[in-house]
């Protein structure tokens, strides 16, 4: 298993990303949650 390096900045992040599979540190991520509010907005 692959693991994710720490980065300095945010251009490393993306760099890396650019180049590498997330497949192959899926084991290494930690779950989020996250929350979604949608909003209906009518433009009659």
């Amino acid at each position: 298993m692959a693991k994710i390096p720490r980065f300095r900045t945010e251009e490393e992040i993306r760099e890396f990303w650019d180049t590498h599979d997330s497949a192959a540190y899926f084991e290494d991520m930690e779950d989020a949650e996250v929350y979604v509010t949608f909003v209906l907005r009518n433009y009659d």
